[in-house]
């Protein structure tokens, strides 16, 4: 099989930037997954869901062949695959081994990010998709029949150098969301070096295609709301509001709530 290419995130560091700008808009690339609704893709659900004993790379190949095209680098692009910020990436070891229990020889891309502006990001975003508790909560939340947070995790470093040991480092390539921030052209002159070709998109879409940040005082109107929205955080709400109920109530209470800093003060 022709040569495969893997981006697996992290979360919150341009990935869908990268996939609207760059994998689905340029003549090099052919997305091998659904980048909108990852969950619902079989070949993404294949890799996250399967139970490592059960895992067969047989049926990854034969789930990912249909979807290969000559002449185009093959790439699959989903966050996930660096684990979760939820559950603190407790299977990243897991897929990173079926992905080379696969592909021996993949070739593999990791956007990172700095500790503090990651740990800040994710947690806005977990509430915004209906996570009820603080970020003290979120932060140092330790369970015992589910998977938790661990600092290992929230140091990028730890998974990229997994990545390295599995893989070789000659098949990696670390990105730092800075520079994504600073120079697209600069970012996608090493995505270029990385894959042996030149990339390059419209002056136009130049722009950062990031999901929308909200204010301080918003996310915290949300999060008191999401105790009343049925999600994966919380199965059995005793009342359930509908999405646009909660978003339209959001934009409300949110001037009853201070727009201070969220309390990110760890080490």
């Amino acid at each position: 099989m022709k040569e495969i290419y893997f981006h697996i995130g992290f979360h919150k560091t341009g990935t869908t930037w990268l996939q609207q700008k760059v994998f689905l808009n340029t003549d090099h690339f052919n997305l091998l997954n659904d980048h909108i609704k990852p969950w619902n893709d079989k070949l993404i659900s294949y890799l996250v869901t399967s139970h490592p004993s059960d895992f067969q790379s047989d049926t990854l190949l034969q789930i990912i062949k249909p979807r290969i095209k000559k002449n185009k680098i093959n790439i699959v692009s989903a966050e996930r695959l660096s684990g979760h910020p939820y559950s603190a990436g407790f299977d990243t070891e897991a897929i990173a081994e079926k992905i080379y229990k696969t592909f021996p020889k993949a070739k593999i891309i990791i956007v990172s990010r700095d500790k503090k502006s990651f740990i800040y990001s994710s947690y806005k975003q977990l509430v915004k998709r209906g996570y009820p508790g603080n970020f003290t909560n979120y932060v140092n939340s330790h369970n015992w029949f589910f998977p938790t947070h661990t600092k290992f995790y929230f140091e990028h470093k730890n998974t990229i150098n997994l990545y390295k040991d599995i893989f070789g480092t000659s098949n990696i390539l670390n990105l730092e969301f800075q520079c994504f921030q600073k120079s697209k052209n600069e970012f996608l002159n090493s995505i270029s070096r990385f894959l042996q070709i030149e990339i390059s998109i419209e002056e136009n879409d130049q722009s950062t295609f990031i999901n929308k940040t909200y204010s301080n005082r918003r996310i915290r109107s949300i999060r008191f709301l999401n105790k009343f929205r049925k999600t994966e955080f919380n199965r059995f709400p005793l009342i359930e509001l509908n999405k646009k109920t909660i978003t339209i109530l959001s934009r409300v209470f949110s001037y009853f709530y201070t727009n201070k800093k969220l309390n990110h003060d760890f080490s």
